[in-house]
């Protein structure tokens, strides 16, 4: 499958995210605290595996973001 517009996906299946996405936006209190691509993102969090990265990222973003 491919989507050749923007489109606002929110998802708690981080096992296919780094598969499916190219770019990734997370958001915090209504503020934009990280946008890149998937590689950037994942680079913030600790683990192996996407999905621990994921979870990891998201977390240290948001906590960073109070």
């Amino acid at each position: 499958m491919s989507i050749n517009h923007p489109t606002v996906v929110s998802t708690h299946q981080l096992d296919d995210v780094y598969d499916v996405y190219d770019a990734v936006a997370v958001l915090d209190r209504c503020r934009i605290v990280f946008a890149g691509t998937m590689d950037e993102f994942l680079s913030n969090g600790h683990g192996t595996g996407v999905a621990q990265l994921a979870e990891s990222a998201f977390g240290i973003l948001t906590e960073s973001a109070q």
